[in-house]
């Protein structure tokens, strides 16, 4: 955490993000320039993504249509809404989470493998809700190991 904290000193402007993504019309009474909050983030997400496209077409070699095809949008999209918004380690585990899941299911079941991960993705909203790292900071460990002890008291009940 400590990390987050430097870094939220350094860049100054996350407090009016912040207000500005909750309540605009909010952060505009208390007094900051929206609109030119918006046009910098714009400006530094135009650059980060003009960086990352330059830094991938030097890894492949090449810079094709079919890298900016819908299909890379939506994993972008269930990679940030399985991992959780709004914090930058989940999107990475996001990522990590559909690479190695999408594999072992492309092992397991064939062609047929991205119903058995649309079946998985729909479970995981259900079970998490703002995501892996947004529900565990929702609803701490504490609360999965009572779950858990809960559970094996149950099984060793029905055992008796």
């Amino acid at each position: 955490m400590g990390w987050y904290q430097r870094a939220s000193t350094v860049f100054a402007c996350t407090g009016p993000l912040i207000a500005i993504r909750e309540n605009e019309s909010r952060a505009a009474t208390i007094g900051y320039n929206v609109f030119w909050f918006k046009v910098l983030i714009i400006v530094i997400s135009g650059v980060l993504a003009a960086l990352a496209g330059g830094l991938n077409a030097l890894y492949f070699r090449n810079a094709t249509p079919e890298v900016l095809g819908v299909g890379r949008t939506i994993d972008a999209l269930l990679m940030t809404i399985i991992g959780g918004m709004g914090t930058l380690i989940g999107p990475v585990l996001g990522a990590v989470v559909i690479r190695v899941l999408g594999n072992y299911l492309a092992d397991w079941f064939g062609p047929r493998w991205p119903l058995v991960f649309g079946l998985i993705f729909v479970a995981l909203v259900m079970f998490f809700p703002w995501g892996i790292v947004g529900t565990l900071q929702q609803r701490p460990l504490r609360g999965l190991a009572q779950w858990i002890k809960r559970l094996s008291r149950g099984a060793g009940q029905k055992a008796l």
